[in-house]
């Protein structure tokens, strides 16, 4: 009997299986599998780094552009520009700007573009100081093409065409004589006039040197005052930065001046490849032993210093090598 019971148990696995095979087998639906094919080139999307476009101030030479470098209105800035033999040189703070000197007839130009090229349209006092072409004979056209509030100089005149194309500009109600010790304010920053003589026989002499302060940092504009009217500057003057005089010639920069004022940084604004043998040797002689930090536009282009009023900085568009900057042209 048991083996009976067996017998049908196995044949009941036996069906059992089978059932199970035919449904997989003829009943079941298949499973569909969707099958994406990947390209055999994979583009990568990559993060764009978009880097800020340097603008550039066009020279009159071909093939030369300056960078411009930014204002940074919380400081008291001061920019030598590059413009050849001349000189030209913007004070700015606090979104108030000054212009001492314009370059020549032939850098007029530069000079508005490297304003316009800093969204300046409009400078609070256009300061000359003296009547020399290579310091006005630009300003005419600064003059047409720039608003000035106040254009300031010691009234001397000068029977040349670049001094009437300048004073022609002027209007009566913009235009004060600058006496010594008027002091000017731009921003933070104070403009007090040094020296301002008009009877001198060296004509150079016959002009304005201005300080610019900000805190405890001074800086002394000299335009082309020579050894005798770096003498007459008062003994209370001294300046962490110069503006060496007349370019470098060997008739400024004297070294009891140097003594008095002790400055740290010098500039020196002087023309590429220029007749006058500027910078001279012997001035640059007396600025190295000094260890005075010294820049020359006509190796490093435009030159920037800055200064909070306790700190001071410079920036530069082209670097030179101490050997360049200490080896003059005459």
């Amino acid at each position: 009997m048991r083996d009976k019971y067996l017998i049908v148990l196995f044949i009941l696995i036996i069906v059992a299986a089978g059932a199970v095979l035919f449904y997989f087998e003829y009943l079941a639906v298949p499973e569909v599998t969707q099958i994406i094919e990947v390209p055999e080139e994979i583009i990568i999307t990559e993060e764009v780094v978009v880097e800020e476009e340097v603008a550039v101030v066009p020279e009159p030479e071909p093939d030369e552009e300056l960078k411009v470098q930014p204002i940074q209105n919380g400081n008291l800035s001061l920019f030598f520009i590059d413009v050849g033999q001349g000189d030209s040189i913007l004070i700015a703070d606090n979104y108030e700007y000054a212009l001492e000197d314009c370059g020549d007839k032939n850098h007029g130009e530069t000079v508005v573009n490297f304003l316009k090229q800093r969204n300046i349209t409009e400078l609070k006092y256009l300061f000359t100081s003296h009547p020399d072409a290579d310091h006005i004979g630009g300003c005419a056209y600064v003059l047409d093409n720039i608003k000035v509030e106040t254009v300031v100089d010691n009234g001397v005149f000068s029977n040349t065409q670049a001094y009437e194309d300048y004073y022609s500009r002027i209007d009566d109600e913009g235009y004060t004589i600058a006496r010594k010790y008027d002091e000017y304010y731009i921003g933070n920053s104070t403009i007090k006039v040094v020296y301002s003589e008009t009877l001198k026989v060296e004509q150079n002499d016959n002009g304005i040197v201005l300080m610019v302060s900000r805190g405890s940092v001074e800086a002394v504009l000299t335009g082309d005052c020579t050894k005798d009217c770096e003498n007459t500057i008062g003994a209370n003057v001294d300046a962490e930065i110069l503006k060496v005089g007349h370019h470098g010639s060997k008739s400024s920069t004297g070294d009891p001046f140097l003594n008095r004022i002790e400055p740290e940084f010098a500039v020196i604004s002087v023309g590429e490849n220029n007749p006058y043998g500027h910078p001279a040797q012997e001035v640059l002689e007396r600025l190295m032993k000094r260890g005075i930090e010294t820049f020359r536009t006509d190796l490093n282009g435009n030159v920037q210093i800055k200064t909070d009023g306790k700190s001071v900085w410079v920036l530069y568009d082209k670097p030179a090598t101490a050997e360049q900057i200490f080896t003059g042209r005459d």
